[in-house]
């Protein structure tokens, strides 16, 4: 079998590396592992295949190693390989849920479906044919990818009609960029999501917008992270860290290359920030801004993983990824477990959410002044909540829920009338939604923007 031939082949390359006194435990091995393989097979009552067995030995192999190496099926493989390069083949839309349709969220410009007329907004209605009613979002993306240059027939429905169009789309190459940018009070704020093959390309003409309009400082937002590819990291090095060495990488028979930065002087004040989230390549440039002390770091402490992997195909389709090296930051710090320790340690906080689980149903539904019914008790409830009331709900429409409505209505833009309306029932409904998915205030970007700003001066 073609697995036969992988376990074999990987036990000849170690043979040949090895002693003759460590042949016998080889056999031993090889002789327990195909042991073990006929015993499952001729005994199991499960319904399993040899395939699937040797599939498993080998991913719990790698799983043996460490947490970052792996096995991959040939599907596995693609996926990975996708997930690195921050390109693949298809369509160039998002898809989420609503309403209970597939709806296109967004539509890269110039792309594919944007070539064909495919709009945000637009809901998917069926993919080649396939009635896509029920089917998770993940699903629908697979069914719209495929190679370059092939056609795909996409059913949609537009501007809330039942009529269905069908839209033929030509898959192409989709390029994602991993890089956000904006100015936010004079400060240069640059997120970089990924370190994919297009980091570096889109990185440029980012600093050259800020260049151009007079940016001296930046904020490198580095939370949330993984890595990604080491190669691009150097190259987005080169744009901040000071000549010399960017990173160590040492393998465990040779000695370790260093990759050095010919970066004669850094030109913006720079603020990196970081979470416990960022990771691998991601902690090599923050670990070489920080060694340099090219910017200042600020946030938690990072992941910690300083470790590098190879990915190294094999002749079915399938690869696998193995740890062949470890690297070091320029002052010849090894980070794997430990991570980048911030120079400012700083963490949002995660607002408190109230319990919302005994609330009465709010409907859309009129009640004013002398009601009493469960939907008073429901806006009672919900008043005291949002801070417009301090007494217990009774569900009796009196003069302070009155007074407590009105105050609601006037904050919101509304006819202070102090009857509860189909508007003030949409408007209690978003601020209870708010209420219920708070978002933090990003204290860690806050403080980076004033104290660069405070450098300025």
């Amino acid at each position: 079998m073609k697995y036969k031939k992988i376990i074999a082949l990987t036990i000849l390359i170690a043979m040949l590396v090895m002693p003759v006194c460590a042949f016998a435990e080889t056999d031993y091995h090889a002789d327990m592992l195909d042991y073990v393989l006929q015993f499952i097979m001729s005994s199991t009552v499960r319904n399993v295949t040899e395939d699937q067995l040797v599939k498993g030995a080998l991913k719990g192999m790698f799983q043996a190693v460490d947490p970052y190496s792996e096995y991959f099926t040939p599907e596995e493989i693609k996926e990975f390989e996708e997930q690195t390069s921050g390109g693949y083949d298809g369509v160039g839309i998002s898809v989420s849920d609503s309403g209970g349709y597939k709806e296109v969220s967004a539509v890269l410009k110039g792309g594919p479906a944007d070539v064909a007329g495919i709009k945000a907004g637009d809901r998917i209605i069926s993919v080649d044919g396939t009635d896509i009613g029920g089917l998770a979002g993940d699903k629908v993306s697979a069914l719209l990818r495929g190679d370059k240059g092939t056609t795909v027939r996409i059913g949609i429905m537009r501007g809330g009609t039942d009529e269905v169009s069908l839209v033929d789309v030509i898959r192409g190459e989709i390029r994602l960029n991993p890089i956000r940018y904006s100015v936010k009070d004079g400060i240069g704020y640059i997120r970089i999501i990924q370190f994919t093959e297009y980091t570096e390309e889109n990185l440029e003409p980012v600093l050259d917008f800020m260049r151009q309009n007079g940016i001296k400082s930046l904020v490198l937002d580095l939370r949330g992270n993984p890595g990604g590819l080491i190669p691009e990291t150097i190259e987005v090095a080169q744009h901040f860290v000071p000549k010399g060495p960017i990173v160590k990488i040492q393998y465990k028979n040779s000695p370790p290359d260093i990759y050095n930065s010919n970066l004669e002087k850094p030109e913006f004040n720079l603020a990196v920030l970081i979470d416990e989230n960022t990771a691998s390549a991601a902690e090599i440039l923050a670990g070489a801004i920080q060694d340099t002390g090219a910017g200042i770091i600020i946030g938690s402490q990072s992941y910690g993983k300083g470790s590098v992997q190879t990915l190294v195909p094999l002749e079915d389709g399938s690869g696998f990824k193995l740890t062949v090296a470890k690297y070091a930051t320029p002052n010849g710090r090894f980070i794997d477990g430990i991570g980048i320790i911030p120079d400012i340690k700083l963490a949002n906080d995660t607002p408190a959410v109230p319990d919302l689980s005994n609330l009465a149903p709010l409907r859309n539904t009129a009640v004013k002044r002398d009601s009493a019914n469960l939907q008073v008790f429901a806006v009672q409830q919900r008043l005291k909540l949002l801070g417009y009331t301090a007494y217990e709900p009774d569900g009796t429409f009196g003069r302070d829920t009155e007074t407590a409505l009105k105050q609601f209505q006037k904050r919101h833009g509304l006819s202070q009338t102090g009857v509860f309306d189909g508007y003030t029932y949409l408007n209690m409904a978003d601020a209870m939604d708010k209420l219920a998915h708070p978002q933090p205030k990003d204290v860690v970007l806050e403080t980076a923007i004033q104290m660069l700003k405070n450098k300025e001066k």
